[in-house]
């Protein structure tokens, strides 16, 4: 059984899926499992030779939780722990714990389902056309701490713990009947997307939510796995980068740089 594994669900995300895998494999995950919604480009072809990704297709409309409930039922004996993210959020525990040692912080409690991590939300940090050079080094503009936005969470899930087939809102798992979710700093959550007051102390997720403009136009025609792409109109952009570039922060920038080096790498349009 692995220690901790990675789910997500993708489609069309050929230039940032490398990214997201090497990243997270670089602060301890285990594996990664990739739903593929119906990639142009089949991402598998990406990852033939990579022993620790996996990947699954998993085509449809309004997947997004059905895609959790699958991997809660299908993969509950393959990992202990399973953090349930998209990819264009980087997940980073604080005080250069890796996810494992930040999972483990939590290992005490028996009847723990989910601890449900906060967002920090980036803004275009000022790039209106895709960025030539790795998004890492180019995104490092985001929301305050303690902007609403954030309330939101992702769920790092004790596999054994949740009820798979009940998933309904892919920012929250639901607990198995005794169970419980709670916030990072341990206070308990009742069927709720968002955890507050907000915390950051523990960790983060890093959402790179819009990236450029010329980015967040692609994400539009490309669609979501929860709703249709043409939901996410240009006001969703302007809305969000209204507030999201107010503070300077280099941390994906730094963990990036363990990675791949200090010289932003250019790359091709």
């Amino acid at each position: 059984m692995h220690n901790l594994t990675i789910f997500s669900i993708m489609k069309n995300e050929d230039f940032y899926v490398d990214d997201f895998v090497k990243f997270h494999l670089h602060l301890g995950v285990d594996h990664i499992v990739i739903m593929d919604h119906g990639s142009t480009n089949p991402i598998a072809n990406k990852f033939i030779n990579n022993s620790q990704v996996t990947v699954i297709n998993f085509p449809g409309y309004k997947v997004h939780a059905e895609a959790w409930s699958y991997c809660c039922t299908y993969y509950r004996d393959f990992t202990k722990w399973g953090l349930f993210i998209d990819c264009d959020q980087f997940f980073v525990p604080a005080n250069g714990l890796s996810i494992p040692e930040f999972a483990s912080m939590y290992d005490h409690d028996p009847k723990l389902c989910a601890v449900q991590v906060n967002w920090h939300t980036v803004g275009n940090s000022g790039w209106e056309t895709k960025p030539p050079m790795d998004q890492l080094f180019a995104f490092n503009k985001r929301c305050k701490d303690n902007e609403g936005i954030n309330a939101h969470t992702q769920s790092l899930v004790k596999m054994q713990n949740v009820e798979g087939i009940k998933w309904h809102n892919p920012h929250m798992a639901p607990p198995k009947v005794g169970f419980h979710n709670i916030g990072p700093e341990g206070n308990l959550l009742h069927h709720t997307p968002f955890n507050t007051p907000i915390s950051h102390s523990k960790a983060s997720i890093y959402h790179l939510y819009t990236r450029s403009k010329e980015e967040f136009i692609h994400k539009q025609k490309r669609g979501r796995a929860d709703i249709l792409g043409e939901h996410l109109d240009m006001s969703t952009y302007e809305t969000y980068n209204a507030f999201c570039n107010e503070v300077e922060d280099n941390t994906l920038k730094k963990i990036w740089e363990e990675i791949v080096g200090s010289q932003p790498m250019l790359q091709a349009h």
